[in-house]
């Protein structure tokens, strides 16, 4: 059955919601939810009796498997979170509309349907994901949601008309499908021709010549093609003894991430931190100041795809925010160098071309920080005033 997204919202896929696995954390009592048998055995949930915000809805209900979660279940409800167990397949109508606290939603791949504004008016979400497989987002999915950011996967077809009405705090959209339809070109906009919120920092990633660039040109938007699903703030050098990471930002859903391999070699989990949005790989300095000087290869690698991106490890002289000579020189004393250093530089472009040799040939003291050029000036000069002061003495 084609794959129809009325709109589906999540900030977190978990690793355990693949095919086949069932929650085993805590769930709410089977008391807490009123159920209805379906033809083939299975429940739907059609409502909510229980009084926590982070509901767990449980994978089976006296015996019977949930596969929905039955229209207008949750409307207007106070809660904060929710977790959709694997089995469910469909979401109904307005399900989850208006749930104005609700923060947190965890969705499970066996999910095909979610029906006509499920999640509208879900003020309180600030990212979404959806999962590859969907390929439908049907009109108004995302109405008057406080997104500010989505990625459309390969498997999405078509966006309805005003699919995110009301999202005035998007930052950019990622469709990686390059013959993604948007109907009547209108998917960022809201009335079919007024667009939505300012939208002056909107961008979107796609491809060269693909239907989100033509999309971004009719209405004015930032457009950046896609380079290896790689973000723009994908960090790509590092510099030895930092005390920060390295950030590596892909668009491929985390909860397909599998391993990140540097120069073909597994790196250990504990080298580095996950977090959502799609995936955010953050390297650890420790592990970092063990990789040679140069560049590197990072691959990371997903259950059905690959990112890479190169980058380079560069010695800590290098660091233009460091004095290459003196690291640990306070602010007062590199001060001090620098206008001895100065002064040095232009004396000798005032004194004779054999002055400018010599000092060319001399090495900076390690001791003073002056050069050498400089003290055997400031020697000429004492003798220059001493021969002085003895011509003056030899006319009195």
């Amino acid at each position: 059955m084609k794959r129809v997204i009325s709109f589906m919202l999540s900030l977190v896929m978990l690793v355990s919601l693949s095919a086949g696995i069932s929650f085993t954390v805590s769930a709410d009592s089977s008391d807490d939810f009123e159920y209805t048998v379906l033809d083939d055995g299975t429940a739907a949930v059609t409502g909510y009796l229980g009084n926590r915000r982070n509901v767990v809805i449980p994978s089976e209900l006296r015996g019977h498997k949930v596969s929905e979660v039955y229209n207008h279940c949750f409307q207007d409800s106070d809660i904060t979170g929710v977790v959709i167990p694997n089995g469910v397949t469909v979401i109904g109508m307005n399900a989850f509309m208006s749930c104005h606290s609700l923060e947190n939603i965890v969705l499970p791949k066996s999910l095909e349907v979610i029906k006509y504004s499920a999640f509208g008016s879900c003020y309180s979400l600030e990212s979404i994901t959806i999962p590859n497989g969907v390929e439908e987002i049907s009109q108004w999915a995302f109405s008057d949601c406080k997104l500010t950011n989505i990625v459309l996967p390969e498997s999405v077809e078509l966006v309805g008309a005003e699919a995110f009405r009301g999202c005035e705090t998007l930052e950019y959209a990622v469709v990686l499908n390059p013959d993604c339809e948007f109907v009547d070109e209108s998917g960022f906009v809201a009335d079919l021709g007024e667009k939505v919120g300012p939208f002056s920092d909107f961008t979107i990633y796609g491809y060269e010549n693909s239907s989100a660039q033509k999309l971004a040109q009719k209405w004015g938007y930032d457009f950046h093609t896609l380079n290896n699903l790689l973000l723009e703030d994908t960090e790509t050098q590092y510099f030895v003894g930092s005390l920060a990471g390295v950030k590596i930002h892909c668009l491929y859903d985390l909860s397909d991430f599998v391993s990140v391999a540097m120069d073909g070699e597994t790196v250990d989990p504990s080298n580095y931190m996950l977090a959502a949005g799609s995936t955010l790989l953050t390297f650890k300095p420790a592990y970092l100041d063990t990789l040679s000087v140069g560049d590197h290869t990072v691959t990371l690698n997903y259950t059905n795809a690959t990112a890479t991106s190169v980058l380079t490890i560069k010695a800590a002289s290098e660091d233009p925010t460091v004095d290459p000579e003196d690291p640990t020189t306070g602010k007062d004393e590199q001060t001090t160098s620098n206008t001895e250093t100065d002064k040095t530089t232009d004396s000798n472009h005032v004194t004779g071309s054999a002055v400018n040799s010599t000092a060319n040939t001399l090495s900076k003291s390690p001791d003073t920080g002056a050069s050498y050029a400089g003290i055997a000036a400031a020697a000429g000069a004492a003798v220059l005033s001493a021969a002085a002061l003895l011509l003056l003495k030899k006319k009195k």
